[in-house]
């Protein structure tokens, strides 16, 4: 290292212990701080209710809806761990501990020994049937109704641009899983609610009334 360099680093101002960077108050990390502490508020409180309620974790609901969304009710495992929105371990010790429960099952093709996949039970579609109307109340109690109506569209607009920026178009999450699947036979998961103006399914998350 040169003289030069050392004197460099030898001056180099170094931010005193106690105080805020000045960075961390500019607008745009502001905004991201907010969102981080929001999203863990609620998931923390989802969370803990589907636990008191029904003995399941908010992990397991997101499991739960993406396969009841999913074509023949199953998803690989990969596709599990790249769509899961909340997981506290990793997805293969997740699936271990909803198989020993007997809401999914695992399921290797025969003509494709490397994939695995994760299907959805008789006794899954029962627990996500029970959970879903607790899941909605509780979206309802624990966020929706502390925003108003305009609140609601301006955060679905702003968040769908960061979204649509990361995910990119046709990206498949829990929540959008429930937004486009189709009326079958009621069952949850059915978007049989329509939004008469634009012909769209009504997500069935939003307040409704």
């Amino acid at each position: 290292m040169s003289t030069e360099q050392v004197s460099a680093a030898d001056t180099e101002e170094v931010l005193p212990l106690g105080v805020v960077p000045p960075e961390v108050l500019q607008p745009g990390f502001q905004a991201w701080l907010a969102l981080v502490h929001a999203y863990d508020s609620v998931a923390k409180t989802l969370d803990r209710r589907l636990t008191r309620d029904l003995d399941i974790s908010l992990a397991w609901f997101e499991v739960l809806v993406l396969l009841h969304t999913a074509p023949e009710g199953r998803r690989r495992l990969l596709e599990l761990s790249r769509l899961l929105v909340v997981a506290k371990a990793s997805v293969s010790k997740l699936i271990d501990r909803m198989e020993a429960a007997g809401v999914v099952r695992r399921h290797t093709p025969e003509d494709d020994r490397r994939a695995v996949y994760a299907v959805i039970t008789q006794r899954g579609r029962d627990t996500l049937a029970r959970a879903l109307p607790l899941q909605v109340s509780n979206v309802d109690s624990g966020f929706s109704s502390l925003l108003d109506e305009h609140d609601l569209e301006d955060l679905i607009r702003i968040l769908g641009k960061i979204t649509t920026h990361y995910a990119g178009a046709g990206a498949v999450t829990p929540s959008t899983a429930l937004l486009s699947a189709t009326a079958s036979s009621g069952s949850p998961g059915d978007a049989g609610d329509v939004n008469p103006a634009s012909g769209a399914p009504t997500h069935p998350l939003r307040k409704r009334g």
